[in-house]
């Protein structure tokens, strides 16, 4: 259900024109996803992680200039200036995950999640 939900969001906001949005966290250009990007800057799909597997598995989308990766636990959302990490929680069955770039947290099903973000040098 929230998968459905977060891709009519992404296919409803993808013919709005270009707007930003408040609470803003990475300062930078758009063109390297660096500040607030436009509403049309989502990662959606879905995670699960259940007891038996030794690690998530992860089915993501974006159409963002950002790269998805997953080093153990965490998803790691990287620019070329910022990185964002996220734990994925342990889940019997696949949940909706929803980021929208420079947001200090994330949906994962029914729960916000606290993100970790940063400068990509570390500084």
């Amino acid at each position: 259900m929230n998968l459905v939900l977060a891709a009519l969001v992404l296919i409803g906001l993808s013919h709005l024109p270009t707007i930003s949005i408040g609470n803003r966290i990475l300062p930078g250009g758009r063109s390297e996803a660096g500040t607030m990007p436009p509403v049309k800057c989502l990662v959606v799909g879905e995670v699960v992680w259940a007891k038996e597997d030794i690690e998530p598995t992860v089915r993501l989308k974006t159409w963002c200039p950002i790269q998805i990766q997953r080093e153990g636990a965490y998803l790691k959302l990287s620019s070329s200036k910022w990185v964002v990490e996220v734990l994925i929680p342990e889940t019997p069955l696949p949940q909706a995950f929803l980021y929208i770039w420079g947001q200090r947290d994330a949906t994962i099903g029914n729960h916000t999640v606290q993100v970790s973000y940063g400068p990509i040098d570390g500084t």
